[in-house]
């Protein structure tokens, strides 16, 4: 390779990394309407900074007129969670600039700032998750705390300790699934404070608290209505009283005089009700035909309601106005407003106006922040990453395809330059879950931190195929029943090879140059899917589980049996009765059938219960396909979590692994020189 080629190719990786950087996590608007404040950031560093939900945010304030974006903190600091006071002249934040997370408080232009914590906690961070609140003459900042430091788990990682006892005696397996499985947690407990902004005095309202606290408003200066447990309580600031509003779960709420409007979301549902008094009134009931409806915001006066609601690979922003009952979709097919797994950032609601401001993206365009007016109108008001991206964007299209009957919605990422009349080698990449989906997110296409790094590989000139086999979610309940009586692979696998055969018919796939890989519950897809066909000549599973039969008798509950869904009519004892029946499961007990060389991507960050740095879910497949004399390679990112912890060494890693195995294995080229070292770069 030339050093011109070299040096494109880093640069390359670097755009990428740095493009995965750019995750909003935070947006919240100035009272007087003027500006927002954006917080931008990843999961992706080491491991001791990823469980204690430490990063490398940014703070930046953007004016919601001009669209003119500045950078107020810098990633250093990890500067979030801001909070605007209600006169707009004064922001409260979260920032690690003393050397550990404190609360700050800075003017709007951003000077003046000053550190108004600092608390003797024996923990990185005992901010985790914290709220802050204003008063509302601006005179108090209510906010909580972990003094122990953390939660049971972050980012669906558990958090693992080394018991204290010597002796542990199960008598039955009838108690705990996670503590039988050593998954022995810390409980949290969560301080409710008080401070004084001018003089600095602390004041504790709420100490160790096993539940949540979650703040819903201010009752004048003296009291606050919270949450705890999901139940309304008001807290006086004076006598610290906690006494109990209403009983029964709230969702979102908004406090507008005695009356608080409450939306709850059930399943499909949105539950809207009144409070007044302590007597409940239900409003409305809005049945919807998406998935993983969240709620937002309330408008100031309370008439309307905004939420996403998730659809296959699309995420819709949707208004509800309490006074006639009208709902409204707002966005398109094949876009995203919000993604629980990239851009945490929602939309809220202007506080002069119903207006909306909202981050909105498609596989092909960055997340940018839009606005809806009273109109009914959307238009971008931000160009963040204008002038960020340096490569040329790869095309990406929605396609639809049949599967036994079933509509399969997938993305398609083709090669840079594409040309209509040429076939490519083409890689198929399968999403976790395996209630998972792919989604049409730029971040998602674009990252390199054990996702699809779609864009990266259509540089190096293979198209990219992404399906929501049966099973993925957002499609109703029947299309995710498709997993139960031991069809957990069966059925996704036949719409994986239904959607190769769609576009090798259609001239894009290259029948003689295709590969598959996948993360967690899709790197066990890939594996089974080469032991079912010689069609794949390369295959990649990345941090996923390739013994079944091992991993279901080491829990105890057959992974198969987890949910209604995947269960059916199998029986859970077939994994101590059965065991021939893991031969529709397992990628291991099909080993005798795989061919292709096989790449096995593993992280290190999940401790074992006797403290051993790394538990191997691949090693066993690793180990057989290598007995049996199989070319196989199994890598360990030591400090990377399953879905975090991806630093950039990480990240440059993979990208440039994954691309140089399918290289490999579809084109003939021979693997690199640091391919096989401990320390490739």
């Amino acid at each position: 390779m030339s050093r011109l080629v070299e040096l494109e190719k880093e640069q390359l990786i670097n755009d990428v990394i740095k493009m995965d950087y750019y995750r909003y996590q935070d947006l919240c608007v100035s009272p007087d309407d003027q500006e927002a404040l954006v917080v931008f950031g990843n999961d992706m560093l080491e491991e001791e900074y990823f469980v204690n939900d430490i990063s490398n945010r940014s703070l930046w304030k953007l004016n919601l007129s001009s669209g003119d974006s500045k950078m107020v903190l810098a990633e250093d600091e990890d500067a979030h969670s801001p909070c605007w006071s209600p006169d707009s002249n004064k922001i409260a934040y979260l920032s690690r600039k003393s050397g550990k997370t404190e609360l700050w408080v800075m003017n709007r232009d951003g000077s003046d700032k000053r550190q108004l914590t600092n608390t003797d906690a024996q923990v990185e961070n005992p901010f985790d998750h914290a709220e802050i609140c204003w008063s509302p003459d601006g005179s108090k900042i209510a906010y909580t705390l972990i003094p122990n430091g953390s939660r049971i788990h972050l980012n669906n990682e558990f958090r693992i300790r080394k018991p204290s006892e010597d002796i542990i005696v199960h008598k039955t397996r009838k108690q705990d699934n996670h503590a039988f499985y050593h998954y022995i947690t810390s409980k949290f407990k969560v301080d409710l404070n008080v401070l004084d902004v001018d003089t600095g005095i602390n004041d504790s309202l709420i100490c160790n608290s096993p539940e949540e606290i979650e703040f819903v408003d201010w009752d004048g200066v003296d009291n606050l209505v919270v949450k705890i447990n999901s139940k309304l309580h008001k807290v006086s600031t004076k006598t610290k009283e906690c006494k109990q509003i209403y009983s029964d779960y709230v969702g979102v709420t908004k406090r507008i005089h005695s009356i608080f409007y409450i939306a709850n979301v059930l399943k499909s549902e949105v539950d809207i009700s009144i409070l007044q008094e302590g007597e409940i009134k239900s409003l409305h009931k809005i049945n919807l035909p998406g998935y993983e409806i969240k709620i937002h915001d309330w408008s100031q006066d309370a008439k309307q309601i905004v939420f996403t609601a998730r659809e296959g690979i699309s995420v819709y922003l949707y208004t509800f106005d309490i006074s006639t009952g009208t709902l409204m979709k707002h966005t398109k097919n094949g876009k995203i407003v919000h993604s629980p797994y990239t851009h945490k950032a929602g939309p809220k609601f202007l506080h002069t106006s119903n207006d909306i401001v909202f981050p909105y993206a498609g596989p092909s365009e960055p997340m940018e922040i839009w606005k809806l007016d009273k109109e009914e109108l959307i238009y971008q008001i931000s160009s963040k990453h204008k002038n960020k991206i340096q490569f040329d964007i790869p095309e990406s299209r929605i396609i639809r395809y049949e599967s036994e009957g079933w509509e399969i919605e997938s993305l398609l990422v083709l090669p840079k330059n594409a040309q209509h009349h040429e076939s490519y080698p083409t890689l198929v990449f399968l999403h976790g879950g395996p209630e998972g989906a792919n989604l049409a997110d730029f971040t998602q296409l674009n990252s390199g931190g054990g996702l699809s790094a779609a864009f990266f590989l259509a540089s190096k000139g293979f198209a990219v195929f992404l399906p929501n086999f049966r099973g993925s979610s957002g499609y109703g309940s029947a299309f995710e029943k498709e997993l139960g009586n031991l069809n957990m692979k069966k059925n996704p696998y036949k719409d994986v090879m239904s959607g190769v055969d769609y576009l090798i018919e259609r001239g894009i796939a290259n029948p003689d140059k295709l590969g598959i890989y996948g993360m967690s519950y899709g790197a066990s897809l890939s594996t089974w899917t080469v032991s079912q066909t010689n069609r794949f000549k390369g295959a990649i599973g990345i941090c996923g589980v390739h013994d079944w039969l091992q991993w279901d008798r080491d829990y105890g509950v057959p992974f198969y049996a987890f949910n209604p869904n995947r269960k059916g009519e199998a029986d859970p004892k077939n994994m101590w009765l059965r065991t021939e029946t893991y031969k529709q499961i397992s990628p291991l007990e099909n080993i005798e059938s795989i061919h292709c060389p096989v790449l096995l991507i593993e992280t290190g960050g999940e401790r074992s219960w006797n403290g051993a740095r790394w538990r191997s879910d691949a090693k066993s497949l690793f180990l057989g396909l290598d007995g049996l004399g199989k070319e196989t390679s199994l890598v360990c990112y030591t400090k990377a979590f399953h879905t975090g912890g991806w630093n950039r060494k990480y990240q440059k890693d993979y990208v440039n692994r994954i691309s140089a195995w399918f290289d490999y294995c579809l084109n003939g080229v021979p693997l690199p020189e640091w391919f096989n070292r401990s320390d490739p770069k």
